[in-house]
C-alpha cells in the first residue's frame, strides 16, 4: 500500500501477516529514500547492526505513545 500511496512517513508493526515490518521498510525504502519508516514492535528485535536495516527509528511498543510525535518532527 505505501508503494502506491507514496506517504511521507509510514508506522507500522515489525509482526505482520504477510511480511515481517523490517522486509516492508526494505522494500519500501528501495523505491522511495524520502519515505520516513518507523517501526514499533513489543519485543525489541535482535538486530546487530541498524544501520545495514532500512529503518529511520524503531520504537518499543510499551513507549510508543511517548515516542511517536517526537520521532514524527521533521529531522
Amino acid at each position: 500500500m505505501a508503494l502506491k500511496l507514496s506517504p511521507d512517513v509510514v508506522i507500522m508493526d515489525i509482526k505482520m501477516p504477510r511480511r515481517n515490518g523490517i522486509e516492508a521498510a526494505t522494500r519500501i525504502k528501495n523505491q522511495d529514500r524520502s519515505v520516513r519508516v518507523i517501526l514499533y514492535s513489543m519485543d525489541e528485535p535482535v538486530i546487530s547492526d541498524w544501520s545495514e536495516v532500512k529503518v529511520d527509528r524503531f520504537i518499543p511498543k510499551q513507549r510508543l505513545f511517548e515516542e511517536i510525535l517526537p520521532a514524527l518532527r521533521p529531522q
